[in-house]
């Protein structure tokens, strides 16, 4: 498995995150705290994406909050 930090907004993330989101919203509703591609993006926020060969597994954001803390 490979880790990298990649770009949210990346044409390969977007069917992984929707679903994700889509989950998400059908099991926590409007309790849902996720962030979107665009959310992904700011620059608080660190995104990685996790590959096995040339498949999309997974990712993965921490927000960074202040100098010492941080949320996934």
């Amino acid at each position: 498995m490979e880790i990298r930090q990649d770009d949210p907004t990346a044409p390969y993330v977007a069917y992984l995150l929707a679903h994700h989101l889509e989950e998400l919203r059908s099991v926590m509703g409007e309790h849902a705290q996720a962030l979107d591609a665009s959310g992904l993006s700011a620059a608080s926020v660190t995104f990685w994406t996790a590959w096995q060969g040339d498949v999309l597994a997974g990712f993965g954001a921490l927000k960074q909050l202040d100098e010492t803390h941080g949320a996934k």
